[in-house]
């Protein structure tokens, strides 16, 4: 929803998210870049991300993982967790 963001993370596979819907930032590595519908990105293993809803509606992204093994580690906490952990 507006306003809303996924939790500073890495990744232990390489990572490609693509914009569905909405629009907002994308932070890499402690950079901002806007993203739109459409424009993709390509993370590497270990990069700090996460996407920032700014606009005024849903914002949905596609995730695609180099592997069916993926952990996710929390930048705040050190936590590493299975992605897809039910």
């Amino acid at each position: 929803p507006p306003g809303t963001s996924i939790r500073l993370h890495s990744h232990n596979t390489i990572e490609q998210v693509t914009v569905i819907e909405g629009e907002g930032m994308a932070e890499l590595n402690g950079e901002q870049v806007p993203a739109r519908p459409y424009d993709t990105t390509q993370i590497a293993p270990g990069e700090w991300h996460r996407f920032i809803n700014t606009g005024t509606g849903r914002m949905r992204i596609l995730w695609v993982y180099g592997s069916i093994e993926v952990t996710r580690t929390f930048a705040d906490t050190g936590e590493t967790v299975d992605q897809f952990e039910r």
